[in-house]
């Protein structure tokens, strides 16, 4: 059986990685002004998945801090709905498990290549 690790898939699976790899920004986006209750620091790593979703770099990484970062905000309880949030975070967690998909700087830099070797 091959690892999941190193498929890039494109087609339909990989534009639903690209949208849930939105749907994890979206939910960053939303849920700023709750990161200035727990602190700057919440604030900044969340600013720093962002970028790294956004174009598919380190983005089983960022994936995994938005993960933190929505189950630090949930533990909070500031926000409206703890339910929605876990479906983010299953979503996050999904991008983070999978990978970024096949139009991602990922697979760009660590996709797929043809090994030719000497005779």
């Amino acid at each position: 059986m091959k690892s999941a690790f190193s498929i890039y898939p494109a087609g339909n699976a990989g534009l639903a990685l690209g949208l849930l790899r939105a749907a994890a920004i979206a939910t960053n986006v939303g849920l700023a002004p709750f990161f200035t209750s727990v602190g700057p620091w919440l604030w900044m790593a969340a600013a720093l998945t962002i970028p790294f979703l956004a174009i598919g770099l380190m983005t089983r990484a960022a994936a995994a801090a938005c993960v933190l970062i929505d189950v630090i905000v949930i533990a909070q309880g500031d926000t409206c709905s703890a339910w929605l949030l876990a479906s983010h975070v299953m979503g996050a967690a999904a991008v983070a498990l999978v990978g970024p998909g096949a139009w991602s700087v990922d697979a760009r830099l660590f996709g797929r290549r043809t090994i030719s070797l000497p005779r």
